[in-house]
């Protein structure tokens, strides 16, 4: 479903910028992008109720678990503190390196498993949620950038092609554990290095996958 949506709203941006195509474009996915988070954030929600983390007390106007943010992406807070929740931030120490010939779904369900169970062992008291997020080009997984040279030449990998974004999800509490994974393609149009540049140059690439 968040392809469906992630499409759909690509194809309105093509129409309301005049690209005349399908593809795309630089700026387009960007948003395609971000609205597909948006009913990420959304199902998060669904599931944050259906685990008693947003089940408030009538009479006190309290959570019934306090919710932690096993992240310390700004992106991820941005999305809890928008969909109104009170939280706090344990960020866990795992090595996301992938196993030898490992799949980019069976990785990133891993990963985002791992750090939940990293933080909820010592917190168990509490509901932790976790995410991970991977790219993948021509069956290569890109991980973030190390700096702004290395997010150009990842960026132009991009240019002209289909590339699939996963992120996988855990949840999990008292009342047990709930995963999901979703998969979006996105395709770039074709774009030079100047443009890549800009993009680079503006920040928006940094500590993003």
């Amino acid at each position: 479903m968040v392809n469906i949506i992630a499409h759909v709203v690509a194809y309105w941006l093509e129409h309301l910028l005049g690209a005349g195509n399908y593809h795309v474009n630089f700026i387009g996915t960007a948003i395609a992008t971000t609205i597909a988070w948006m009913f990420i954030a959304l199902l998060l929600k669904f599931l944050c109720k259906k685990f008693a983390v947003c089940a408030i007390w009538r009479r006190t106007g309290r959570l019934m678990y306090d919710l932690i943010l096993a992240s310390s992406s700004p992106r991820r807070r941005d999305f809890l503190n928008n969909m109104g929740l009170t939280f706090i931030i344990v960020s866990p120490e795992i090595d996301e390196n992938p196993f030898e010939g490992e799949k980019p779904y069976d990785l990133v369900v891993r990963l985002a498993h791992n750090k939940a169970f990293a933080v909820f062992t010592n917190y168990s008291k509490n509901v932790v949620l976790a995410a991970d997020t991977i790219v993948v080009c021509d069956n290569e997984i890109l991980g973030k950038p190390h700096d702004r040279e290395d997010a150009l030449n990842m960026i132009l990998k991009l240019s002209g092609k289909t590339h699939q974004v996963y992120t996988a999800v855990c949840i999990v509490g008292p009342q047990g554990k709930e995963e999901f994974v979703t998969v979006t393609d996105v395709t770039f149009s074709h774009f030079d290095e100047r443009l890549a540049k800009i993009y680079v140059d503006s920040g928006e690439s940094d500590d993003k996958s």
